[in-house]
């Protein structure tokens, strides 16, 4: 496994270990690498609840609550279905905190708006969500390891700050 995704997921549980919280992930382009990451780290059941890959736009609703108006309106990768599904994977998995990724990892999909290598990443603790919005470039796999490392530090500065 990727060294600097393994340091990521080491600090985010530094972080989760010194709050004394639990998070978990609700993925879509990545397709569950965050909680494999975060799961290679040994001593991980302590501070990772969960994860569910909601990969169907009907599990995004039926398992994260995404409103069904929401996947229509602003469409299923956007800040608004990322922010959704980080919010609802914390009510899904119990836990203080959670991350969330959807997106085109390509090489097929995307938009003028959002081309290939667009994610949508959330992050949701204790109530409060934050998003950021990345183009990556580079292989299906590129795509997904870049956007698993910054949903992983996305999720520590919101516990950490």
């Amino acid at each position: 496994m990727n060294i600097e995704l393994i340091k990521a997921a080491e600090e985010l549980g530094k972080a989760c270990i010194e709050k004394d919280i639990m998070i978990g992930t609700a993925e879509s382009c990545t397709g569950g690498m965050i909680a494999e990451t975060c799961t290679a780290i040994s001593g991980s059941s302590t501070w990772l609840r969960g994860g569910i890959v909601a990969y169907d736009p009907a599990i995004k609703q039926k398992l994260l609550g995404v409103a069904e108006s929401t996947i229509v309106e602003a469409g299923v990768v956007s800040k608004e279905t990322a922010m959704a599904m980080a919010a609802g994977a914390t009510g899904a998995l119990a836990c203080a905190g959670a991350v969330a990724t959807t997106g085109y990892a390509g090489p097929t999909g995307g938009d003028a708006n959002n081309p290939c290598g667009t994610v949508y990443m959330a992050a949701a603790l204790c109530g409060r969500v934050e998003y950021e919005r990345h183009v990556f470039e580079g292989t299906r796999d590129e795509v997904r390891k870049q956007a698993t490392l910054a949903a992983l530090k996305l999720l520590t500065r919101l516990i950490l700050e």
